[in-house]
């Protein structure tokens, strides 16, 4: 479920349209499972997710002063283990459709896209992680500082080659759950610190998907077989065809 988060910048406006693009048997498992999927972040295309850059590393010593010769060993630990630790979920935030998007996540014209708001998609939020939203700033990393001190604060900036993507994440920390606490609820023992791929956190559909889209160059009859798994799965959603399918007018 949603758990706001002090040090995380929530910059949107609750309205604010996101949209979630996909193929086809990803819609599919969203229909049937009723569940987000969120990637650990070291599965990310990006080799960068939660990585600081040349900035942090040449201000470091005057910032941690007489602590940093203790810490200096420390740094690739903890970003190891936060890009392990660390699920996301992502969403292209915008008022329109992205046709780059399309172009990246719309395989032989059968792509499927799900809108939504801000507001819709925390709200919708029900399984039992604590999932935090935050929006991603596209930054220098050669002159730009990345806030250290919050493990989190890594995975809400990336490099301004990925401008387009307009990012509004989802994340949330895995930990092993524990098998047994002591009078002070001090953990003693605990399950494997193994990390699985992929977490997956319940929704609900009726409040998370406000439409459904399909790509500017899929056929009618994508249409109607996506309309169709819409109302088999029990939603009554109006499935539409893309605006960019739209002819142009001289």
């Amino acid at each position: 479920m949603h758990d706001s988060h002090p040090e995380l910048l929530d910059t949107l406006a609750d309205e604010t349209f996101l949209w979630r693009y996909m193929d086809l048997p990803r819609f599919v498992d969203l229909l049937q499972s009723r569940e987000l999927h969120l990637a650990r972040a070291d599965q990310m295309y990006d080799r960068w997710e939660g990585a600081y850059g040349p900035t942090n590393v040449a201000m470091r010593p005057e910032i941690y002063s007489e602590h940093y010769a203790a810490m200096q060993q420390h740094f690739p630990y903890v970003a190891a283990y936060a890009r392990t630790h660390a699920f996301l979920n992502c969403w292209y935030a915008a008022d329109c459709e992205s046709a780059s998007m399309w172009s990246i996540y719309d395989r032989e014209n059968r792509g499927v896209a799900v809108r939504t708001t801000k507001e819709r998609l925390l709200k919708s939020l029900t399984g039992p992680n604590s999932i935090h939203g935050a929006t991603v700033q596209y930054v220098d990393y050669s002159a730009h500082w990345i806030p250290e001190g919050n493990v989190f604060h890594p995975f809400l900036f990336k490099r301004r080659s990925f401008e387009h993507e307009r990012e509004y994440r989802l994340l949330t920390m895995w930990s092993p759950k524990a098998i047994r606490v002591d009078e002070n609820q001090t953990v003693v023992e605990a399950e494997p610190d193994t990390p699985p791929t992929g977490l997956r956190e319940a929704v609900e559909l009726a409040e998370l998907v406000e439409a459904v889209f399909i790509s500017p160059e899929a056929p009618g009859w994508f249409h109607q077989v996506v309309q169709r798994l819409v109302g088999d799965y029990g939603q009554s959603w109006t499935v539409l065809h893309s605006d960019l399918a739209s002819g142009p007018i001289y």
